[in-house]
């Protein structure tokens, strides 16, 4: 029989083992691990930022809303119907950015530790 050496056994055979061999080298480099960590702050910053310019067109629309409740449904003008949809608009599409730019935190992290066997 061929000897197969325990350094040997690590090594990918064929391509279903070849999948993930890169991946798995790519994510147990500090390297990576400091970028992502990096990259995830600066989410969190962008998106507290995104956050706080969504509350922001939030306050627009609604003194938008109060300004036109008085206001007969025929005495309606366009331009009043603009002054909602325009903070409205901006409310969510920065409402979006914020959650696609926290969805960065769900990033999966390496174990830091391994848990100990209980008796």
């Amino acid at each position: 029989m061929g000897g197969v050496t325990s350094s040997a056994t690590n090594l990918p055979d064929d391509a279903n083992d070849l999948r993930g061999f890169h991946f798995r080298q790519l994510l147990g480099r500090p390297l990576t691990w400091t970028v992502v960590s990096v990259f995830a702050l600066a989410a969190g910053i962008a998106a507290a930022i995104c956050g706080l310019g969504a509350g922001v067109f939030d306050i627009f629309e609604n003194r938008a809303v109060l300004k036109l409740l008085d206001v007969p449904l025929r005495s309606t003008a366009p331009a009043m119907i603009q002054a909602i949809r325009s903070p409205a608009a901006a409310k969510w599409i920065l409402a979006s950015v914020t959650v696609v730019l926290l969805s960065a935190s769900f990033i999966r992290r390496p174990k830091t530790h391994e848990s100990s066997n209980r008796d």
